[in-house]
């Protein structure tokens, strides 16, 4: 889908969990995701976040059985690999993969695609049973974007800068993490 704002717009709006339970309260925000760990790797990104929503980790943690799982993360986690790609997954069941691109047309506007994969299952006869866990699955990711889509295009491009935030807070470093890569990238080019 095409996100009609500046690319780094769309990719901060993904670093940053804070509006989660605000735009995405009947998706994303019911896993009531707590505040998490950050990592930071050269370039790159993870944020680890248990799931506070006890009947919903309940209900995940009940699903284990049915997959052959090397690594598990019993939380939500987001990878950000530096610049345009974000990998996410809940307890590692199923994983996201999303494209930030600019557009070659105009820089209003981001050339955003995203794939849902499983991970494998113990046994080929469960497919059956979480056929309609993997489609409830992409229809949420679906609309997670459609919401972060929504506010995205509000944002006008002049407001994005490479500078750090003035007043971030704990849920916002992954933001200036992000500016300084933008900014040491630019630099390394300029050499």
């Amino acid at each position: 889908m095409i996100f009609l704002c500046y690319w780094a717009i769309a990719s901060e709006n993904a670093l940053e969990p804070y509006h989660i339970s605000f735009i995405h309260s009947k998706t994303l925000g019911i896993l009531d995701l707590e505040e998490g760990e950050n990592i930071f790797d050269t370039l790159n990104s993870i944020w680890f976040a248990p799931v506070g929503n006890l009947k919903m980790k309940k209900q995940l943690l009940s699903m284990r059985n049915f997959f052959d799982i090397s690594y598990q993360y019993e939380g939500f986690m987001a990878l950000y690999l530096f610049p345009f790609t974000l990998l996410n997954s809940t307890f590692g069941y199923s994983y996201g993969l999303h494209h930030f691109f600019p557009s070659a047309e105009s820089e209003n506007k981001t050339k955003f695609t995203s794939r849902v994969f499983s991970s494998k299952l113990l046994k080929p006869e469960f497919s059956e049973f979480l056929d309609s866990f993997f489609e409830s699955y992409a229809m949420s990711v679906r609309k997670v974007f459609d919401e972060d889509h929504e506010i995205c295009k509000l944002i006008s491009r002049d407001s994005w800068s490479m500078e750090p935030l003035k007043y971030a807070s704990e849920l916002e470093v992954k933001i200036n993490h992000f500016r300084q890569m933008c900014r040491e990238s630019i630099l390394k080019q300029a050499k």
